[in-house]
């Protein structure tokens, strides 16, 4: 709280989150899919497929330019080709490393903010 010159107290608002120096572990996930159609004609069958898959990941900041991390993958894709079917499952893992181009400061009030380099 901080007091003005006129005697009322002014309560100085802080984010709900706020990042911390000392957390170097990231964590991280992303998602996606497809639907698509293709119509007949008079040369050939249609067709439809349906793919979805995530993928996630955790790092770890070795230095403030530094990162190293691992990541995993699924996809399911479903085709129906009038007549006959195909269902297909894919994964993958491996590991990441990645330079950061970028390194966030401290300021004032606790806030970060990204400098380039």
């Amino acid at each position: 709280m901080i007091e003005e010159k006129s005697g009322k107290a002014v309560v100085e608002n802080q984010p709900v989150l706020q990042p911390t120096p000392e957390n170097r572990w990231g964590v991280w996930v992303t998602g996606w899919g497809d639907f698509v159609s293709v119509g007949d004609d008079n040369f050939a069958k249609g067709y439809d497929f349906t793919t979805g898959g995530v993928t996630l990941g955790i790092d770890y900041r070795l230095t403030d330019h530094l990162a190293i991390g691992l990541f995993g993958s699924y996809t399911h894709t479903w085709t129906d080709l009038q007549p006959g079917s195909i269902d297909v499952n894919t994964g993958r893992g491996g590991s990441l490393r990645y330079l950061l181009r970028s390194r966030l400061l401290p300021q004032r009030g606790g806030v970060r903010r990204i400098q380039q380099l």
